[in-house]
């Protein structure tokens, strides 16, 4: 027996609410959005917004909540081996999701977006990487930790600057160019460590 699949319309209208409120966000926080504001921007009915929502908090952690279930999903599928960590599948995964999702992802790693969401990435990239290899490596944990922080932050840096670019390089590309520069950083820094 199959699952049932959602009517076309449903995900019609969420996708609508969905751009209109990756499209605010650009200008504002989420909380400073009203349920008005946002129907009137995506062209939606106030009362189908509520079908499918109760307010713009319910909206937000909703849309977090499937990307983030997408990234663990991601994570898990191409789990780190210590001793040869390629994690170039993981990262080509990650650019793609992002790219499928580009502005509800730049809006939630924009100025006006939610710095929790980022933590929850980064809590679930930290459990299947840096823990794994610290495990590995437990006499190298200062270097790994400082490693680990440079290419996170580096890598959030690289993929804020590619979400809000108007000509953004494909995602394949973006992937291969992220995969070398973590490379070279853990090698530098963790002789011996493969990233």
């Amino acid at each position: 027996m199959t699952a049932p699949k959602t009517d076309r319309r449903i995900l019609r209208t969420r996708a609508l609410l969905r751009q209109g409120l990756a499209e605010l966000m650009q200008e504002k926080n989420a909380g400073d959005i009203t349920v008005k504001e946002l129907v009137t921007h995506a062209n939606v009915n106030r009362s189908t917004f509520y079908l499918h929502y109760t307010d713009i908090d319910q909206m937000l952690a909703s849309v977090e909540a499937e990307l983030l279930e997408r990234i663990e999903a991601s994570v898990q599928a191409h789990p780190i081996d210590p001793h040869q960590a390629q994690i170039f599948p993981l990262v080509g995964d990650l650019f793609a999701l992002m790219a499928e999702n580009r502005e509800i992802c730049a809006a939630l790693l924009g100025p006006h977006g939610d710095m929790a969401f980022l933590l929850q990435i980064e809590a679930i990239l930290s459990r299947y990487s840096l823990q794994v290899l610290a495990d590995a490596y437990p006499d190298r944990r200062a270097d790994l930790d400082s490693g680990y922080s440079f290419c996170l932050s580096g890598c959030v840096g690289l993929i804020k600057n590619w979400l809000q670019a108007e000509e953004p390089a494909p995602p394949e590309v973006m992937a291969q160019r992220t995969y070398r520069l973590i490379h070279n950083a853990m090698r530098g820094l963790c002789p011996g460590v493969e990233a």
